[in-house]
């Protein structure tokens, strides 16, 4: 018998499929939710949407979530804060294209993560090409280079305060600065 069947008989055995089902079910809807939501509504479209969603859902749990667990009460602070973040970077770096009198003063510095798992930092990183004045440029385990348009402890603070909503997010405890020495 192949390893792969055994372990689909043994995730059948232990009950554990009835949770997949549940989270297969959810995925889906929210998959479909956005899919018809990115395609307006036409009907056209689920033409490639029903294999899509399909593939999205196989490779997800295929691939596994590699312990990407957000919290709801986390998500909740998480998203305006984000939002906010976002909106506010856009605008700043948009008035800054256009008033060439505002300084600019681009720095390239590192960050050292105080976040506990991977999946978590991953996340930050991408997050932090969103927020103002930022671009996550380069990742590796324990630390991310980040360049930004202005220098000075702003940019610092930015992403400390970008981590701890990360955190509260997958509902991490941060290392203290301390203990990563």
């Amino acid at each position: 018998m192949c390893p792969e069947r055994s372990w689909i008989l043994d995730h059948f055995d232990r009950g554990e499929w009835r949770a997949d089902l549940r989270a297969a079910i959810v995925r889906a809807g929210l998959l479909a939710a956005l899919w018809w939501v990115l395609s307006g509504g036409a009907w056209s479209s689920w033409l490639f949407g029903i294999p899509a969603i399909a593939a999205a859902l196989y490779l997800g749990f295929r691939l596994g979530s590699g312990g990407w667990r957000w919290t709801f009460a986390g998500a909740v602070r998480f998203l305006p804060f984000f939002l906010w973040r976002s909106l506010s970077g856009g605008i700043d770096v948009a008035w800054r294209s256009l008033s060439p009198s505002l300084p600019l003063d681009p720095d390239l510095i590192e960050y050292e993560f105080r976040l506990p798992e991977t999946p978590a930092r991953v996340f930050m990183s991408n997050a932090i090409s969103l927020l103002p004045g930022t671009l996550s440029a380069e990742y590796a385990d324990e630390k991310v280079r980040v360049h930004t348009l202005l220098r000075g402890p702003g940019a610092v603070r930015e992403l400390e305060r970008l981590e701890e909503r990360v955190a509260g997010l997958f509902g991490l405890e941060m290392a203290s600065r301390g203990d990563r020495a």
